[in-house]
C-alpha cells in the first residue's frame, strides 16, 4: 500500500476503503485486527518492552453520544400516538469528532521516545496509519486513576473529551478537575453502583505537531460492565449534578463524550 500524504484532506484516497457506506466498519476491523497486532509485535531489531499497556477503545455507533444521549424516546404526535411518517422525522446525525482512542501506557516519559523513536516504528506504524486513518493525534498525558478496576478488562468505556473554559489556563483547569471534581464524581452513589474504573488523563504535550490534539485539556475514561450500565448512569440525578458542576470550569459546548 502507498502512503497518503494528507489523509484528512483526501479521505477517498485512503487505501483501505473508498466506499463511504463501508468505510467505518472496514477501518474499525482493520484497526483492531491488523494495526493493533502490528504495533504490539516485537519485530526483530525493535523493542516494545517499555509499553506497559495497549488498549483500543472503539466507538460504538449505537451507543450514547453528546449529540444523541439517553433516554431515547419513541417518535409520537401531539396525541401521544406513534407517527405515521417516521422516515421523515429521523433525527439529524452528528458524527462525533473521534472514532477511537488508543490507550498506550508507559512507566516514564523517556520510554515514549525510546519506543516511538525507533526507525521501524515510523517505517511500519506511521506509514500504516497514513493508509487507513484520516487523522491521528498523539497527546502525551499523565494518568490519574481515581477508581481502580478490580478486573482490568472492563468491556465498555465512556470517554469524555474536556475543553476548559477560556478564562482558565490548562494548568488551572486540570488542578480543579483533579483536586475537586474527581472527589465529586467518585463520591456519588450512582458512580459507586455503575462505574468500575475512573481515570483522568491530563495532556501536557504531543509527539508531533498536533493542532487538533492541543485543543484537548483532559480526557475522562469511565468503565462499565455493559452498555446498559452506561446509559443508566447517564440518566441519573447524580450524573446531572456531575455535569452541572463540571460546566463551571469545562466548556460544555466544546466538550463531548
Amino acid at each position: 500500500m502507498q502512503e497518503v500524504a494528507h489523509p484528512d484532506r483526501h479521505p477517498s484516497a485512503l487505501a483501505l476503503e473508498a466506499d463511504p457506506n463501508r468505510a467505518f466498519e472496514h477501518w474499525d476491523e482493520y484497526w483492531r485486527k491488523v494495526h493493533g497486532p502490528k504495533f504490539a509485535y516485537e519485530e526483530p531489531g525493535t523493542a516494545n518492552d517499555r509499553v506497559l499497556r495497549y488498549d483500543q477503545v472503539h466507538r460504538i455507533v449505537s451507543g450514547p453520544s453528546s449529540a444523541f444521549r439517553p433516554p431515547y424516546r419513541a417518535m409520537v404526535d401531539a396525541d401521544g400516538k406513534l407517527v405515521d411518517d417516521p422516515a421523515a422525522r429521523v433525527p439529524a446525525y452528528r458524527r462525533p469528532d473521534w472514532d477511537g482512542f488508543a490507550y498506550i501506557a508507559y512507566g516514564a516519559e523517556e520510554d515514549i521516545e525510546a519506543v516511538l523513536g525507533q526507525e521501524q516504528y515510523a517505517k511500519r506504524i506511521i506509514a500504516d496509519e497514513r493508509t487507513a486513518f484520516r487523522m491521528v493525534t498523539r497527546e502525551v498525558a499523565r494518568e490519574y486513576i481515581i477508581i481502580p478496576s478490580a478486573r482490568h478488562r472492563d468491556p465498555v468505556s465512556l470517554v469524555r473529551i474536556h475543553r476548559r473554559r477560556p478564562k482558565l489556563t490548562r494548568e488551572a483547569f486540570q488542578a480543579r478537575w483533579l483536586k475537586e471534581h474527581a472527589d465529586l464524581v467518585a463520591g456519588r452513589p450512582a458512580t459507586g453502583e455503575y462505574v468500575r474504573r475512573y481515570a483522568q488523563l491530563h495532556p501536557f504535550g504531543s509527539t508531533q505537531e498536533d493542532p487538533e490534539g492541543s485543543k484537548i485539556d483532559g480526557i475522562s475514561v469511565l468503565s462499565f460492565a455493559c452498555l446498559n450500565d452506561v446509559e443508566d448512569y447517564l440518566v441519573t440525578a447524580d450524573y446531572a449534578a456531575i455535569e452541572a458542576a463540571e460546566a463551571a470550569f469545562a466548556d460544555p459546548g466544546a466538550s463531548e463524550f
